[in-house]
């Protein structure tokens, strides 16, 4: 979902993987892991760094840029069956350490950096005439779209769009009215007409609880059950404790929608794809305390079942980044010292503040386990259903 204050997004793969200690490595040549050549062909010059979930180095290597790479463990060998990694990329000023805790070993990993396949597009044109005074104005594209509350003066915008009409819709005096526009193909120019935006559309109100005291919610529909993308864009807002959503009641295959809000000083969002709309949101049933921040030392405790968290540090100056990923099941890391690795420098550790602890829960996976499955399933997949709860402030 992509709304205004959107903090944050194929089909679910999960493998089942044993998670009994006699499902060990045999030999000590079994690959530690094998990160897809795919989905780092962007790191020429990242370090890749491998330890137990002790903190022992296992082995080192640098990105083969695009290429398929296995990592062997030590000629001494290795007979744990999780392992840590950690991406080290050293730009100038910037520096950045990506850490994945307890990994199942031996798994192919793809990373959290995933990315649709993005349609064809074309580009164009579009006017608008006759728009009343209104309180949004929704445009979109088959694509992409955005809602304003800014009045819209006459004027062409640049569009892209790849096969499907044109929607828009206004929100006036606490009625909405929409219409679809045919791409006008031969002169480049497409014009709504706000006299055509006569179809009514309907109406829902979300509550969310008198305790939420900001929220926002986009609303998006395709067409085709198969289209990738966010598709179009049918309504976007923000609010309080309440939400009013008007959308088109129209014969769309799937729906995606996104609601994010924030109470007791925690942020929610929630991420859904539906084949109908469904304005149902229950709270989010899990939750969390950050007992200790230090990066040398984290502890968290939660409530609740989710999948994975996610804590995000960052220097003041933005030039030094640390993010690390681990399964509910480990609740507390130490990052290690990798200064006396060749071609690594010393982290800024001290300069670090805490950013956010981000909680992820995905429907129909259970997390719960030895590994870190969702990493290593082979397929990462964009959400179906997402629920995240992300701290906003860390407790020390």
């Amino acid at each position: 979902m992509k709304s205004l204050a959107s903090l944050l997004c194929l089909v679910l793969a999960a493998v089942a993987f044993s998670c009994n200690d006699d499902d060990l490595p045999s030999n000590a040549s079994d690959n530690l892991i094998v990160l897809q050549g795919r989905y780092f062909g962007w790191t020429e010059n990242q370090i890749i760094v491998v330890t137990d979930p002790a903190g022992k180095l296992l082995s080192t290597h640098k990105s083969t840029n695009g290429l398929d790479t296995p990592i062997k463990p030590p000629l001494s060998g290795y007979g744990g069956s999780l392992i840590n990694l950690y991406l080290i990329n050293q730009h100038d000023s910037m520096y950045t350490i990506t850490a994945f805790m307890n990994l199942r070993r031996g798994s192919e990993f793809i990373g959290p950096y995933f990315e649709n396949p993005w349609p064809e597009s074309t580009p164009s044109k579009l006017n608008l005439k006759n728009v009343r005074s209104f309180e949004t104005l929704t445009l979109s594209t088959d694509l992409y779209g955005w809602s304003t509350n800014q009045q819209t003066e006459s004027g062409s915008i640049d569009i892209y769009y790849h096969a499907g009409p044109l929607y828009s819709q206004v929100v006036s005096n606490g009625s909405g009215y929409y219409g679809f526009f045919d791409v006008d193909k031969q002169s480049g120019v497409t014009t709504i007409d706000g006299a055509e935006l006569n179809k009514r559309s309907t109406k829902v109100t979300i509550e969310l609880g008198p305790d939420v005291v900001a929220s926002s919610y986009s609303l998006n529909a395709a067409f085709d059950s198969e289209s990738v993308g966010w598709n179009y864009q049918l309504y976007s807002t923000w609010g309080e404790s309440s939400i009013d959503v008007y959308y088109p009641d129209e014969p769309f295959a799937k729906y995606q929608s996104a609601i994010s809000y924030v109470a007791d000083g925690h942020s929610y969002s929630e991420y859904r794809n539906d084949t109908s709309p469904n304005f149902k949101f229950d709270r989010i049933p899990f939750d969390g305390a950050v007992t200790n921040t230090n990066p040398k030392n984290f502890h968290l405790e939660t409530s609740g079942t989710f999948d994975y968290y996610v804590a995000t540090y960052r220097s003041w100056s933005h030039s030094s980044n640390l993010i690390v990923y681990s399964s509910q099941r480990y609740n507390e890391f130490q990052i290690p010292d990798f200064s006396s690795i060749a071609g690594v420098r010393e982290f800024p550790f001290s300069d670090l503040e805490s950013v956010t602890v981000e909680m992820v829960d995905f429907d129909g996976l259970e997390e719960i386990s030895r590994d870190f499955r969702f990493f290593t399933s082979g397929h990462f997949p964009v959400p179906r259903n997402k629920r995240t709860n992300q701290f906003t402030k860390s407790v020390d």
